[in-house]
């Protein structure tokens, strides 16, 4: 078998299946098929997709070496793209996010500053037996304001309630309260307010409920105890009344007002002996309507 020139110029080379030692073959082994190795000596047959072009893989390898640094370029500006883009992300993210901080700072600090102005007009009537309305009111719209830039702001609420439902607005005191006792169930005297509330709005049985919620966070709150058995002595709960009542005095046997309200429960539960005795300690201790209630009960 014959070759052109540009064949012949070309060289091939196997690799010994017996010895693995690479041989470069001549034409007219190329040509037959079959070659005798150098280093085994053994002869043996091959196929031509078994040859190798020698020099071929060197220059695919120069090839592949050469077009490395390009797609590293590649590989290095889709990184470079990448972390920009993930710094633009973080840089934009902080900067909403201080934003937002300073925005809520802000508010903050204004709604502390009308707080505080409504707390010192308050703080200015508090030994006033005729307290300034005006100055109440003026610390109301100070609470007022504070809720504008900070809604959720328990102490703004509490005073703002306190100083409703001590004007008589009662359902407005309740909406404020049932709004801070959603923010925070642990405010003695957002219960109790609310008790109150309900109490002279006519809401008796649910005032209850509250008052017992203001005596299971604050147990030494004497006047939500009163309270609550004053409660009770209204809607004829007079055993529970009395309950209440003996749980105050224990707690403060100096209290007129108890002796006369268990006194009075007494007598409705037909035990006239007990009520007097109470309507005399009563009396003991200065309780001004006492003669009414012995003249009345006591025979």
């Amino acid at each position: 078998m014959k070759s052109s020139n540009k064949e012949e110029e070309k060289q091939y080379q196997i690799v010994c299946p017996n010895c693995k030692s690479e041989l470069i073959l001549d034409p007219e082994e190329i040509e037959k098929r079959e070659f005798t190795c150098t280093e085994c000596g053994k002869k043996s047959t091959f196929f031509e997709n078994e040859l190798t072009e020698v020099g071929k893989e060197e220059e695919e390898s120069e090839d592949i070496s050469e077009s490395l640094p390009a797609k590293n370029l590649k590989f290095k500006k889709l990184y470079i793209i990448i972390g920009i883009i993930i710094i633009a992300a973080a840089a934009f993210y902080f900067y909403a996010d201080s934003s937002d901080s300073i925005t809520f700072i802000n508010k903050k600090g204004k709604a502390e500053k009308h707080i505080k102005a409504g707390s010192d007009l308050l703080s200015s009537q508090m030994n006033n037996q005729n307290p300034d309305m005006q100055a109440v009111q003026n610390a109301l719209a100070e609470f007022t304001t504070a809720l504008n830039f900070q809604p959720d702001n328990t102490d703004a609420l509490m005073s703002k309630a306190s100083i409703l439902a001590n004007t008589g607005k009662f359902a407005e005191a309740i909406t404020d309260l049932d709004k801070l006792i959603g923010l925070n169930q642990s405010i003695p005297d957002a219960y109790f307010y609310r008790a109150l509330c309900k109490l002279q709005s006519g809401d008796l049985a649910n005032s209850i409920a509250d008052f017992d919620k203001t005596i299971e966070l604050s147990p030494d709150n004497l006047s939500a105890i009163f309270y609550k058995s004053n409660t009770k002595y209204l809607l004829k709960d007079f055993e529970g009344a009395k309950k209440d009542l003996s749980q105050l005095i224990d707690a403060n046997p100096k209290i007129p007002n108890g002796y006369a309200l268990r006194g009075l429960c007494d007598v409705e539960l037909g035990n006239k002996k007990a009520g007097c005795e109470d309507f005399y300690k009563a009396k003991e201790l200065g309780f001004q309507e006492a003669d009414s209630l012995i003249k009345q009960n006591c025979k």
